[in-house]
């Protein structure tokens, strides 16, 4: 990675974070609170199992994005960081460039 903000391609993490950040705490903690970029979703219960499958369900749909099972790993989905990061290299991946869907 180069930067906190970007994927050494460009993408911007910090906005993909914001917009996971925000749906999380809408849907998960009901608008209420907020979340360190860097705590365990799991280990701070937060999310569970359903919780990340609709997680990873919201990601397809509001980035663009296909996942697989493989993808549902701690490494991509344990904290907002590693969604973040996962999410920009996946566009990357894709050539999804930085184009954020509405």
């Amino acid at each position: 990675m180069a930067a906190d903000n970007t994927i050494a391609a460009g993408h911007p993490v910090g906005e993909i974070a914001e917009i996971v950040r925000a749906y999380i705490v809408d849907e998960f903690l009901l608008g209420a609170g907020s979340i360190d970029d860097d705590a365990s979703l799991l280990e701070s219960r937060i999310l569970d199992s359903t919780g990340i499958v609709a997680l990873a369900l919201y990601i397809e749909m509001r980035f663009g994005i296909e996942l697989d099972d493989d993808d549902m790993t701690t490494a991509n989905f344990d904290s907002v960081r590693r969604i973040s990061a996962f999410v920009a290299r996946r566009r990357a991946m894709t050539g999804m460039g930085d184009r954020v869907l509405e």
